[in-house]
């Protein structure tokens, strides 16, 4: 079974909120051995509320924003506030040089950064953590100890949800995925929400998933097969998702 709404990602989580509010959407094991599970009533209430928090920023219409985190439930959910607040995700690699970090905050005129796990012990740390933290800053759970940034606990506990958000349509910028610069400066892929989600009719046919199916998060989301092949899939057709 698959849930179509109006063709975008924050639509897709809407839709699956209204049909299954109770099912099981993200299941993140925590750093202390227990694992936490959220369904997509609770996924879509605290993307409600990172999105308030951003609207509230008053941000340009459509600004790009820059999600810097390994795997997690927050990333998913990080992605999806930003959409919902009316901006464009550009996820990065967390091991990353701080060089090529540097080249796409500027390039893309980055406004925002939400920043969660990293490898902040990493020889390459310093130099990517200067390279990203000019910028505004957003705190996801693990995130490194002592960046001083908004947390989005707190957000998730204080701000009122958005009631009131921007209409997207099929065709709206969704994300720019960077490659990863191999064979020269890295180039900026701009796809749109119609883009993303067409993949996934594709992959229907081809191996006939739904919700029945988990999905285990593995390669970097900031990854444009990981991205397709995990995130929007199981927007598309409500499966479930494990990280490790």
């Amino acid at each position: 079974m698959s849930v179509v709404s109006n063709k975008t990602m924050v639509g897709q989580l809407l839709s699956w909120e209204e049909v299954c509010p109770d099912s099981i959407f993200l299941v993140q094991p925590m750093d202390d051995g227990s694992v936490v599970e959220f369904s997509w009533s609770i996924v879509a209430r605290q993307v409600r509320h990172m999105a308030s928090h951003i609207a509230s920023l008053n941000l340009p219409p459509k600004s790009n924003i820059v999600l810097l985190s390994k795997n997690s439930a927050y990333w998913i959910m990080a992605d999806l506030a930003i959409m919902m607040a009316g901006h464009v995700c550009v996820p990065i690699y967390p091991t990353l040089d701080g060089k090529t970090a540097q080249y796409i905050v500027e390039h893309c005129e980055a406004r925002l950064l939400l920043i969660g796990g990293v490898d902040d012990g990493a020889d390459g740390w310093p130099e990517l953590w200067k390279a990203v933290s000019v910028l505004p800053l957003i705190s996801l759970p693990s995130a490194p100890a002592g960046i001083v940034a908004i947390r989005w606990e707190d957000v998730v506990s204080s701000e009122l949800p958005l009631a009131d958000f921007p209409l997207l349509q099929p065709d709206d910028l969704a994300t720019i995925v960077y490659t990863s610069g191999s064979t020269g400066r890295p180039k900026g892929v701009m796809h749109s929400h119609r883009s993303m989600l067409s993949a996934c009719e594709g992959l229907h046919y081809a191996f006939e998933m739904s919700a029945a199916d988990r999905l285990f998060s593995y390669l970097p989301l900031a990854h444009a097969a990981e991205r397709c092949l995990v995130e929007t899939c199981s927007l598309f057709f409500g499966s479930k998702i494990y990280f490790n």
